[in-house]
């Protein structure tokens, strides 16, 4: 329904939760307006995850927008699963939009749409 681009690294990573991270931040940083959709295995990866993204966020301080972290697997409440419909943050004082990243499990693959999501990484693994 919508034009993709698609982009693969160029050889495999050898970590490929820290590349994910990476991934992230750098999009965050270089990227146009537009959410993020990471898909990752499991509750563990997406709690370590979120917990990186954060913290490399946090880094970075007013020199980027607010980044709305947000994790999605089965196992979560019923209404911290909803926070992945919670809008991305507004723009900061320098003017700078926030963004929201939802790092999920398949479970986000094909049973639901979240409004807002540009970019999508899948890093090809799943349980």
């Amino acid at each position: 329904m919508f034009p993709v681009e698609v982009y693969y690294t160029p050889e495999p990573e050898e970590d490929y939760l820290a590349a994910s991270i990476r991934s992230v931040v750098q999009i965050h940083i270089l990227e146009k307006e537009g959410d993020i959709l990471l898909f990752l295995t499991g509750e563990e990866e997406i709690e370590i995850a979120c917990r990186e993204i954060k913290e490399e966020v946090r880094k970075l301080q007013q020199d980027v927008g607010e980044l709305l972290v947000v994790p999605l697997y089965s196992s979560l409440p019923p209404n911290q699963q909803q926070r992945i419909f919670d809008r991305a943050p507004p723009p900061n004082k320098r003017g700078v939009p926030g963004r929201k990243c939802v790092v999920a499990t398949n479970i986000a693959e094909t049973s639901l749409t979240i409004d807002g999501i540009v970019y999508v990484i899948d890093p090809g693994f799943a349980k």
